[in-house]
């Protein structure tokens, strides 16, 4: 009775010892695939994984990327708006990033797609204010350019 009782409780540890290890290499598998739908131009396909890969592990230490990669990805379908608050969630989540340059000026520009030019302005002149000498500013200046005209304000354009 003792032996199987010992047997047991060595089950029991193990498996409760494991179970985060396998959780962890399961997030990692899944990130993986996400990844690869997007290096593959899977844009749907790749939006979708990272959902899930959120859904699933929200506080994994690869979730401020997966976040990134499903805006990007939703870019790529045209689904502009949800993009440009995928990148918002972003930077929120992670302002000093590697990637929130990117994701700065990809808000405003998705928002310009998705034809909200008060918002795309507002963005795009937060990421010239943020990032004054940055190659993306010729992007950014054409936009505001061409959002500005369309808004009447020649004086800004």
């Amino acid at each position: 009775m003792y032996r199987t009782l010992l047997l047991l409780l060595l089950a029991l540890a193990a498996l409760v010892f494991t179970a985060p290890s396998a959780r962890a290499a399961q997030a990692d598998d899944d990130y993986a695939a996400a990844a690869a739908r997007y290096s593959a131009s899977q844009w749907a396909e790749a939006a979708e994984a990272f959902g899930r890969f959120l859904d699933l592990y929200a506080n994994h230490e690869r979730a401020g990327v997966a976040r990134f990669y499903r805006g990007e990805s939703l870019a790529q379908c045209g689904k502009y708006e949800l993009a440009a608050n995928v990148h918002s969630e972003f930077l929120q989540q992670a302002p000093q990033h590697e990637f929130s340059r990117v994701a700065r000026f990809r808000s405003g520009e998705c928002l310009l797609l998705a034809g909200n030019g008060p918002e795309a302005i507002a963005r795009l002149e937060q990421f010239r204010t943020t990032y004054p000498s940055d190659e993306l500013n010729g992007y950014a200046l054409v936009y505001l350019g061409d959002l500005n005209l369309r808004a009447d304000k020649l004086d800004d354009a």
